[in-house]
C-alpha cells in the first residue's frame, strides 16, 4: 500500500518540487536583489555596512542559489527563520514584510495544501478498486447468507429438510434471542409474527424451509431503494388502471342490463 501510494504521488510530487523551487527562485531573486541594492547604497556613504554584516549578507543572499537555500531553511526548520530576518532587518522594511509574508505563506498556507494534496492521492490509490469491491460484497452476501442459514437449523434448531410454521418461528423468538440475530443480517424486526406472515407471502407458502428462509430474508434486507419505490408506483398506477377499465366494463354491463329490463318492462 505504501508503495503503491508513493508510485501513484511521483506526479503530483514533481510537479509540487517544480512549484516551490519557481516560488523559492523568485522570492530568493527579490531578497538577493534588495541586498545588493541595500550594499551599493551604503557603499558610496560615510556609514558603511560593517564586515560583518555584510559577510552575513553575502553568506545568505550573495546569489540567487544562495537565496534559494537560504528560504528553504527557514521554511524547513533548516536554521531559525528570525536568524534570517535579522540579517535582512537593515535593508528595510519591505524586504522584512516581505520575508515574514513568505515565511507565513509557505508555512500555513503551501505547506497544507500540499499535506492535503498527497493525502487526497493516498486515499483514493488505497480505495479498492472496482474488482475487489464486487468481490467483498460477494462475500458479505454470501457470508450473510451463511449466517441466516445456520441461525435456521443451529439456533431455531430446525433440520434442512424440515419446514417451520409461523407458530413455531414465534414460539422461539424470544428463547433463542432470534431478535439480535437477525439485527445483525440487518434485519430489525418488531413483529417477528407479521415478518414470518410477509415470508409467507413471499413465498407462497404456509411453511417455510431453509432455503425459503434465506432467500426471503436476503431480499428484506436494509432500506428501500429509489428502483424499489418506482416499481411500488408503477405497480399501483397498473392496478389503478386496470380498476378503471373494470369499472367502465362493468358500468357498461349495467347500462345494457338496465337498457334490457326496461325494454321488457
Amino acid at each position: 500500500l505504501i508503495l503503491n501510494s508513493l508510485a501513484g504521488s511521483a506526479v503530483s510530487l514533481f510537479w509540487s518540487m517544480v512549484m516551490l523551487t519557481l516560488i523559492y527562485y523568485i522570492f530568493g531573486l527579490i531578497f538577493v536583489q534588495g541586498a545588493a541594492t541595500y550594499l551599493a547604497l551604503q557603499s558610496g556613504q560615510a556609514s558603511e555596512v560593517s564586515e560583518d554584516e555584510k559577510f552575513l549578507l553575502m553568506d545568505h543572499f550573495g546569489s540567487v542559489q544562495q537565496g534559494m537555500l537560504t528560504l528553504y531553511k527557514a521554511s524547513t526548520g533548516g536554521d531559525d527563520w528570525v536568524n534570517f530576518y535579522n540579517v535582512l532587518s537593515p535593508t528595510g522594511a519591505m524586504n522584512t514584510a516581505l520575508f515574514i509574508f513568505f515565511v507565513a505563506f509557505i508555512t500555513i498556507a503551501l505547506w497544507n495544501i500540499l499535506t492535503g494534496v498527497f493525502v487526497d492521492n493516498a486515499m483514493k490509490l488505497a480505495m479498492p478498486d472496482e474488482d475487489d469491491q464486487i468481490r467483498e460484497s460477494l462475500q458479505r452476501e454470501k457470508d450473510n447468507a451463511e449466517h441466516l442459514r445456520s441461525l435456521f437449523t443451529d439456533v431455531l434448531g430446525v433440520r434442512e429438510e424440515e419446514k417451520m410454521s409461523s407458530e413455531e418461528f414465534v414460539g422461539q423468538w424470544d428463547e433463542h434471542n432470534v431478535r439480535m440475530h437477525m439485527r445483525m443480517n440487518g434485519l430489525d424486526i418488531k413483529d417477528p409474527a407479521n415478518f414470518f406472515d410477509t415470508l409467507k407471502d413471499m413465498i407462497g407458502s404456509k411453511e417455510i424451509c431453509v432455503d425459503e428462509f434465506v432467500e426471503g430474508c436476503m431480499r428484506m434486507r436494509g432500506f428501500a431503494t429509489c428502483l424499489d419505490v418506482q416499481s411500488l408506483l408503477l405497480g399501483q398506477r397498473t392496478i389503478h388502471e386496470k380498476l378503471y377499465d373494470f369499472q367502465n366494463k362493468l358500468l357498461y354491463a349495467l347500462d345494457h342490463v338496465h337498457v334490457q329490463v326496461m325494454e321488457r318492462l
